[in-house]
């Protein structure tokens, strides 16, 4: 079934009992239709809304790492979308291990809600905001350690492609 064909079916059911995602990645041959590079996530996003006929996406995904683009720009795009209305949550999929720690250390240190003494990541397409030294925080960063950890071990037996 074709996006558009999907868009027309959702049109008379109740927003609300709906949770509708898409992807951005691929898109074209042109030097901008592919990746996760700013420009490129904020019209696909776009694209993707207009085909779909909606305000907003529930879920906006960054299928697969884009290694030529830094992982800030895609962050603090998807971030835009947020404070835009335009998307709820974003997430990976097909990401490294690695790629996803460097996605939350951004998400730290680029988002409007880290700098507001909060700390924000998507992993999963959950968005996870405690603000700093709660409980909900404190195993939020444990786990994140635990993960760090877990890709080091293994990046140390498998080195990931740059």
């Amino acid at each position: 079934m074709c996006i558009r064909d999907r868009g027309q079916v959702i049109k008379g059911m109740r927003r609300e009992n709906l949770v509708i995602s898409s992807k951005v990645f691929w898109g074209g041959d042109g030097p901008n239709d592919q990746g996760l590079s700013r420009k490129h996530i904020i019209e696909g996003c776009h694209n993707s809304l207009k085909r779909l006929g909606l305000d907003y996406l529930d879920l906006f995904f960054c299928h697969r790492p884009d290694f030529n683009t830094p992982v800030e720009e895609t962050v603090r795009a998807m971030d835009d979308l947020i404070h835009q209305g335009k998307i709820l949550y974003w997430g990976t999929s097909e990401w490294p291990a690695d790629r996803i720690m460097a996605a939350y250390s951004a998400c730290l240190l680029y988002t409007s809600d880290a700098a507001d003494e909060r700390s924000s990541v998507d992993l999963g397409g959950r968005r996870i905001i405690k603000k700093k030294n709660s409980p909900g925080y404190l195993r939020m960063r444990d786990s994140m350690l635990e993960l760090t950890n877990t890709c080091q071990r293994s990046r140390d037996r498998c080195p990931a492609p740059r």
